[in-house]
């Protein structure tokens, strides 16, 4: 990082290298967090660039795109095999 980095919290759907975003301030959910600290750090009004993007969030995305499609498609998968397979073979060879 140079001196111009500045590490600081950002949404999911905003975080990917090369976004550029102009901080307008604290959003009313931020009253009550704990880490708003860590996101008040930027100037409102400020232009900024997401740079890059620590491991938790690509691990994060990973899991989660494991849990919405693969896990389904595993699970549409076994019933395919269970059910329907064993069906189809019934029929043709009764």
């Amino acid at each position: 990082m140079n001196e111009d980095t500045i590490v600081t919290l950002i949404g999911v759907r905003m975080a990917k290298p090369d976004v550029e975003f102009i901080f307008k301030g604290k959003s009313r959910d931020c009253n009550g967090c704990n880490l708003k600290s860590t996101c008040m750090n930027l100037d409102e009004g400020g232009h900024y660039k997401i740079v890059g993007i620590r491991f938790k969030y690509e691990l994060f995305s990973a899991i989660r795109f494991f849990v919405t499609v693969i896990v389904p498609l595993l699970f549409i998968a076994a019933i395919i095999e269970t059910f329907i397979t064993s069906t189809i073979l019934y029929i043709l060879t009764s």
